[in-house]
């Protein structure tokens, strides 16, 4: 079994959720010497890529065990912060990906 955590950005301005969904999965990306405790699968556009006149976008965080997936948002946590009106929201194991 793996553990999930999904992310989507949503903000009015498309560039800006861009540039923090990119920041996002750099703070993500697996480093030399992590193996195979994560990958992430994305950035994508959301399925539902624009919702209420707000652009969206999402990315999925595997991880082995909930330990290494605790740890690696933690670490991102700085990236993971909503910025004025682009908003980040944090999905850990979800039910669907709408």
């Amino acid at each position: 079994f793996t553990r999930l955590a999904r992310i989507v950005v949503e903000g009015p301005r498309e560039e800006a959720v861009e540039k923090k969904i990119l920041a996002i999965a750099e703070a993500l990306a697996p480093r030399d010497g992590e193996g195979a405790r994560h990958s992430l699968l994305g950035p994508s556009e959301a399925p539902l890529g624009k919702l209420k006149g707000r652009r969206r976008q999402h990315l999925i965080v595997k991880a082995a065990d909930a330990a290494a997936l605790e740890e690696l948002l933690w670490g991102a946590e700085k990236e993971l912060r909503s910025s004025g009106k682009t908003r980040v929201i944090v999905d850990v194991d979800p039910m669907n990906m709408r």
